[in-house]
């Protein structure tokens, strides 16, 4: 029992935080439809955590930070609208592939006031380099001019629709291609992908 409750906590601590984080969004978040909620122990943290996911598909997250509920759902409406987006745009290309969009290091009340915008070049430069596209391909690289093609043009694309950030190309073996958000403007065509090829493999040799 003791080794259980170090791992998952204990039962009636998780009900007593199911029932906080009720009331909690309750009074931050009237609006709101919660379709699922599921609560878990981070023993490593040794608190209680709560992903919730609304009628809308936003799925986010509440934890206990220094005695007080926080909340990330600003942050995950962004990423969830931009990932969706840009699965979307990958499985033309690849019907196995997907991608996910996150901002790291932005704080849910920053991200508060751009609820209501559509366009990433509508925030601030700040928040724009702390995000990340992962693209994820279910083929292995190989370094055709058909593959690098297919990157060039998920990155125009990602330019012509204002989501520009850090870019990151995986296969399913390395290498990867890495690209950050002030090198975007030097991939003028699919040669350019060639001087952004990582080989993590050789790098962790």
């Amino acid at each position: 029992m003791v080794i259980y409750s170090f791992f998952n906590g204990k039962p009636w601590e998780k009900n007593s935080f199911a029932k906080e984080v009720a009331e909690y969004i309750s009074l931050k978040y009237p609006e709101l439809e919660i379709d699922n909620k599921n609560i878990k122990y981070d023993f490593k943290e040794m608190n209680y955590i709560a992903t919730l996911k609304t009628t809308q598909e936003i799925k986010f997250h509440v934890k206990d930070y220094n005695g007080s509920l926080e909340d990330d759902y600003y942050v995950s409406i962004w990423n969830t609208k931009v990932s969706n987006e840009l699965t979307s745009l990958i499985r033309k290309k690849d019907k196995e592939g997907s991608a996910r969009y996150f901002i790291e290091g932005i704080s849910n009340d920053e991200m508060k006031k751009y609820k209501d915008y559509s366009l990433h070049s509508e925030l601030s430069h700040e928040i724009q380099t702390h995000s990340k596209i992962f693209i994820y391909f279910s083929n292995d690289f190989s370094g055709s001019s058909h593959q690098l093609q297919n990157c060039y043009e998920i990155i125009e694309e990602v330019k012509e629709k204002k989501r520009e950030a850090n870019i990151v190309f995986f296969f399913r073996k390395s290498p990867m291609i890495v690209i950050n958000i002030d090198q975007l403007d030097k991939v003028k065509d699919r040669k350019d992908i060639e001087n952004f090829i990582v080989d993590i493999d050789s790098i962790l040799k």
